[in-house]
């Protein structure tokens, strides 16, 4: 378990961002602007926000810093929510047209994930503004944390109850991507056997949804109960007459649906607490 914990940790996607052409100065190409950058799946677009800015800020009409509107990523104009993991997004965006992706995208599905920065006084619904920056992420980050202490255990406490050095090291972890100490506090955290799993399906055909399940390790009498268990009773209509016709997906690894629910949450949950799930749809070819 612990080589793809490793796994998850290092992965990382190779992003190229550009700026949305009427947001540059009237000079400057689009090729210019754009910026090359890999990310860890494992973390938040927001945390890279600053990095991001320095490069493109020589670019644009307005200073992201002293600018009243929101910015946000968007991928084929849909907006990119930054308080999901980067590989998350990822994986999601790839479930939209996937026979036709696999066959006009390969860039975008392998070597290089093309995003748009925008910019406007009013952000698409579901964009949360970053208004106090690092210190905002931080606080939705251990929030998550809390949540998911609380799903596991049936009480945050073994959170709340970190000293607060403790606390400290375990975000600046995440910052510094230092797995030793990332574990080291999740395993202050996490069970050997939770009440349930933190758990976040996101689908993104034929409508963009996300859904946080209760999502228990065992059935009522006692039974393992397996992700495809789960997956039946939320999207009915992708098993039908025995065919599987979705693929679960988190952080870019294919889950065996007859896995017990714990499994992977212990080996590919993300940096927030929760194992992401996304619903992405199968090739006609795989199950016909």
């Amino acid at each position: 378990m612990d080589q793809i914990r490793s796994l998850v940790w290092n992965g990382a996607l190779n992003i190229q961002v550009s700026v949305k052409e009427s947001l540059l100065l009237k000079d400057v190409s689009h090729e210019e602007s754009v910026l090359n950058i890999r990310v860890p799946r494992d973390t938040y677009f927001a945390i890279y926000l600053p990095t991001i800015f320095e490069h493109l800020r020589p670019y644009l009409l307005t200073d992201p810093q002293n600018d009243n509107s929101t910015f946000w990523f968007q991928f084929e104009n849909v907006p990119l929510f930054w308080n999901y993991p980067v590989g998350v997004l990822y994986d999601s965006m790839l479930a939209l047209n996937p026979s036709i992706r696999a066959c006009k995208d390969t860039e975008n599905s392998i070597n290089m994930w093309k995003i748009e920065l925008n910019c406007g006084p009013k952000p698409p619904a579901g964009i949360i503004p970053l208004i106090d920056g690092i210190d905002q992420i931080r606080s939705y980050w251990m929030h998550q944390w809390k949540q998911s202490c609380y799903i596991l255990n049936g009480s945050a406490k073994q959170l709340m109850s970190l000293p607060m050095q403790d606390s400290q090291q375990f975000w600046e972890s995440v910052l510094t991507r230092d797995r030793g100490i990332y574990e080291s506090m999740v395993a202050k955290i996490v069970p050997k056997r939770p009440k349930s799993i933190p758990i976040v399906l996101h689908q993104t055909l034929p409508a963009m949804k996300r859904i946080q399940p209760l999502a228990t390790e065992r059935e009522d009498d006692g039974t393992s109960r397996s992700l495809q268990d789960l997956l039946k009773v939320q999207y009915p209509g992708l098993f039908p007459d025995g065919q599987v016709l979705m693929k679960a997906v988190s952080n870019g690894i294919d889950i065996p649906l007859d896995s017990n629910l714990f499994e992977p949450y212990q080996q590919v949950r993300s940096f927030d607490g929760f194992l992401h799930v996304c619903i992405c749809l199968v090739f006609t070819e795989e199950y016909s």
